[in-house]
């Protein structure tokens, strides 16, 4: 289990095609992942740094109330390696 915090939790598609679900401290991560050639970078905010469980629970969330269908896959994936029953 990841005892980390994190104040950004979101997802980025890498220069192969692959989403993938990411954790970041700080707001320019997005920048970085850019300059990487990572595309299609969401991020949401929380309040104060959580854990990696709080967090996925905020996307998960995001993910039901906007209907962002193409995000289910890899956020049921993510919840389901931090500890979640998907």
């Amino acid at each position: 289990m990841d005892r980390n915090t994190y104040r950004f939790v979101g997802v980025s598609r890498n220069p192969a095609g692959q989403l993938a679900v990411r954790y970041a401290n700080d707001a320019g991560r997005a920048g970085v992942l850019r300059r990487n050639g990572h595309s299609d970078i969401m991020f949401l905010e929380a309040e104060q740094a959580e854990r990696v469980e709080e967090l996925m629970d905020m996307l998960m969330d995001y993910v039901e109330v906007n209907e962002r269908l193409d995000l289910l896959d890899v956020v049921r994936e993510e919840a389901g390696r931090v500890g979640f029953a998907v």
